[in-house]
């Protein structure tokens, strides 16, 4: 009669050497590729060497964190599953190789998550959108537990329905935080603004921008004071930005006396037109006579300023002024307007 095999827990000894003889055999490609991979030792050499972009970064260190302590995982579980393992070893199993998943699927999607924003921040010119990292982790790992919990069999609907009440509660406590929250989110997802431009918001708020924060923006008004301002107004209101302009349409009226005769009405519009052109970074559009106030004949004049600096529309306005007044007088031309009577003491 043949003699009965010694067995322990299902498998004889030869089972445990195949899995142990599996598992070295495994961990020791997993030490030739981590040490002398082509593809680490150059991403390596790059960071030695302070030449690694951000996606040489990414990579390596998600090899490094993710990729090989998920490989040393899986060598013990091929090794483990060539040996005989009943049906609570196998749930066993299937419960750690489904955390071991999530944990690694929730640690590369982070990991892509913050290479695009990163990505964003330097395409934007360092805009702040950096708050968007923590609320995505804590929603990733969320998803994740609940994805655990589901498979391994745990009845999950009354935890979500839970969690959705207290939700519902914390966003009525928090309303107005969340509202500056979301307003934070539009402000940085349509980049209305930068840091550093000169903008106004509302018909009240005109300055420049100094800190965009996840609550509220803060502005350098034109009389120098810091001005406050919640996301959630910011998101709502009529906002103008003229660091963006390209060029500022500028108009302007001037009125001539009842007295001025028509051959001279006529010339006008061409002596207003000199007076503009002769400015630089200027483009001439229209002067017309308009109408017929009480004061005197009103001509309207459009120009075009090919630049967005408001002190030098100033400028430019101030000498076509000194031009034009010039030209009238030179032609005999009253401006309109009442008498005046100067007293001399």
């Amino acid at each position: 009669m043949p003699r009965q095999a010694y067995r322990f827990d299902g498998n004889e000894p030869v089972n445990y050497a195949i899995a142990l003889g599996t598992l070295a055999a495994l961990m020791l490609v997993i030490v030739l590729v981590t040490r002398y991979g082509p593809l680490v030792t150059g991403l390596r050499h790059r960071r030695a060497e302070a030449r690694a972009s951000a996606l040489d970064q990414y990579l390596l260190e998600h090899y490094e964190q993710t990729i090989v302590p998920l490989a040393y995982v899986g060598a013990v579980f091929i090794a483990i599953s060539t040996l005989h393992l009943d049906a609570a070893d196998r749930h066993f199993l299937r419960a750690v190789a489904t955390i071991v998943a999530a944990w690694a699927a929730v640690r590369i999607g982070l990991g892509v998550f913050r290479l695009a924003l990163a990505g964003y921040v330097a395409r934007s010119g360092g805009a702040n959108v950096r708050a968007f990292t923590p609320f995505v982790s804590v929603l990733a790992w969320g998803f994740a537990v609940v994805f655990v919990l589901d498979e391994l069999g745990f009845h999950v609907s009354t935890i979500v329905a839970g969690l959705g009440i207290g939700g519902v509660a914390v966003a009525l406590a928090a309303q107005a935080l969340l509202k500056d929250w979301f307003g934070y989110l539009a402000i940085v997802s349509d980049r209305p603004f930068e840091l550093g431009q000169f903008v106004q918001i509302g018909p009240d708020y005109i300055g420049t921008v100094d800190a965009i924060g996840v609550r509220s923006i803060r502005m350098r008004s034109l009389s120098g004071e810091e001005v406050t301002i919640p996301n959630s107004d910011v998101a709502t209101s009529r906002l103008r930005n003229y660091t963006r302009m390209q060029e500022r349409r500028i108009l302007f009226t001037f009125a001539v006396s009842h007295g001025t005769p028509g051959a001279r009405l006529a010339a006008i519009p061409a002596l207003a037109r000199a007076a503009i052109e002769a400015q630089p970074l200027v483009r001439f559009d229209r002067s017309h006579w308009l109408s017929i106030s009480e004061a005197g004949f009103v001509f309207e004049n459009v120009y075009y300023l090919l630049s967005p600096e408001y002190n030098l529309y100033m400028d430019v306005q101030h000498a076509i002024n000194l031009a034009l007044l010039a030209a009238l007088r030179e032609n005999e031309i009253e401006l309109a307007g009442p008498p005046s009577t100067v007293s001399v003491p």
